[in-house]
């Protein structure tokens, strides 16, 4: 058989390639397919049944999801950073429909 998975890069880096090579060894015959990408992306794929599992970020589950794992954000700078001047901050961000950036923009 199959299993098609997406993720975001935030989990693909770390953690999820040593379990995906602890399921290839204990289920040799199962092919694995992994899809990087974007949260919103990866949720209508898994809506449109091209994915079996999605791990995403979201501000809260919705009724058919599970939380895995939940963490604040923080903003972080260094005493001598930009950020504490006490002005506006120039910000770099990705393009729309970003929680990240979302956030960001309304902070």
């Amino acid at each position: 058989g199959r299993i098609a998975i997406g993720t975001t890069q935030d989990f693909a880096d770390r953690g999820l390639p040593d379990l995906l090579r602890a399921f290839a060894a204990s289920h040799p015959r199962v092919r694995i397919e992994l899809r990087v990408g974007r949260s919103a992306e990866l949720g209508q794929a898994l809506q449109a049944a091209q994915l079996d599992l999605a791990i995403t970020m979201r501000q809260a589950p919705s009724a058919d999801e599970v939380a895995v794992i939940s963490e604040p954000m923080l903003w972080l700078c260094s005493q001598k950073g930009l950020a504490a001047r006490e002005e506006e901050v120039p910000l770099a961000l990705l393009d729309p429909h970003c929680g990240f950036r979302e956030a960001a923009l309304a902070a």
